[in-house]
């Protein structure tokens, strides 16, 4: 599994991309803490650890402002949790892409 975290980077920069060959919850938390990410492609059960897991508590992911889910459809329930905890705004790249490829 893969995981593409965006540190924010200044205008007119590239936006540096950091890849996980594997997820551990515990490195992702501390990737997002010390890179300060802002934005991250990640799959529902990550979704899942963020809104529940304590550990989530051990760091300071505040930086995390948005993630894009993927490969499974993300329940409306479950990014309310994740936002109602850390302000993470979750959007459901499946059904971005579907509306696109619909769309006129």
């Amino acid at each position: 599994m893969h995981i593409s975290l965006a540190p924010c980077s200044p205008p007119g920069q590239a936006t540096p991309r950091v890849v996980l060959p594997r997820f551990d919850l515990r490195t992702f938390l501390s990737v997002v803490q010390e890179r300060k990410v802002t934005f991250a492609f990640i799959v529902p059960p990550i979704l899942l650890a963020l809104a529940k897991s304590p550990l989530v508590d051990e760091y300071d992911i505040s930086s995390l402002w948005r993630v894009a889910s993927g490969a499974a459809s993300l329940a409306d329930e479950l990014a309310q949790k994740v936002y109602r905890r850390l302000g993470i705004r979750a959007t459901d790249g499946e059904q971005r892409h579907g509306a696109r490829s619909t769309a006129g």
